[in-house]
């Protein structure tokens, strides 16, 4: 990673101080709350901001803001640090971010899961 390509990123965390670290936003992905939109997040009344982070020692950061359309509910912003596209995918099936936002995110980003993807793809892009 080329060091003019690092910002410092401070990101909020529901519930806990805010993280702050060296990196870049390497992919972005916006659900929507609505259901005839193609990128609907399949929750009723919630619709998701997901940003991926190259940090500088080389791990990754997930940035998973939930926005909610429920009165009485609040919006609710997680953060992982994660070593693998694995780990990413991991903490954001726990969070029911649907497998096809999962997918386009990584993709994005030119990251291989491993573990989800056909090894002759991981073949492929390992490669380069």
């Amino acid at each position: 990673m080329a060091k003019s390509a690092l910002k410092t990123h401070i990101l909020k965390r529901t519930g806990q101080a805010s993280l702050s670290f060296q990196g870049e936003e390497i992919s972005q992905i916006e659900t929507s709350f609505d259901n005839g939109h193609s990128d609907y997040s399949g929750r009723v009344g919630i619709a998701e901001a997901i940003t991926l982070y190259r940090v500088s020692d080389g791990m990754l950061a997930v940035s998973l803001w939930l926005r909610t359309l429920w009165d009485g509910q609040q919006d609710t912003y997680s953060v992982e640090i994660c070593g693998s596209a694995s780990d990413v995918r991991s903490f954001l099936e726990g969070n029911d971010v649907a497998p096809r936002f999962i997918d386009a995110l990584l993709d994005m980003a030119d990251i291989v899961d491993i573990d989800s993807y056909p090894p002759r793809l991981a073949l492929r892009n390992s490669a380069s």
